[in-house]
């Protein structure tokens, strides 16, 4: 039986590290007044905060675990420390849903509830 999990988190890891750097330049775009305007005040505002909050954060704690996950540094490593680290991707987890979560609760709250009429 041949497994593909470490394979498959490599690739995943290609196409997360698109968005990492995305997220990483939102903190440099704000310094455009341009970006400020096209985004507008509130929406600016929030994204600007959760560039400069997650955005130093969630690299550390997405790209630790990532690198641990190809075969050459696995081999290396013993498996109580690969463990650790792989636990590194929790933080990530929560730092990348966690925001999405709360707005939904947010929009949730203000769209009220049709039953109530």
């Amino acid at each position: 039986f041949y497994s593909i999990r470490s394979e498959m988190s490599v690739l995943g890891g290609i196409i997360i590290m698109g968005h990492v750097c995305r997220v990483l330049s939102f903190v440099t775009a704000f310094a455009n007044p341009m970006v400020v305007q096209m985004y507008g005040h509130p929406a600016g505002d929030f994204m600007f905060i959760a560039g400069v909050l997650n955005g130093p954060l969630l690299p550390i704690a997405f790209v630790i675990p990532w690198i641990a996950s190809f075969k050459a540094v696995r081999r290396r490593m013993e498996p109580a420390t690969w463990r650790k680290v792989q636990k590194l991707a929790y933080p990530f987890s929560a730092g990348k849903e966690g925001p999405v979560i709360c707005a939904l609760a947010v929009l949730e709250e203000v769209g009220g509830d049709d039953e109530d009429e």
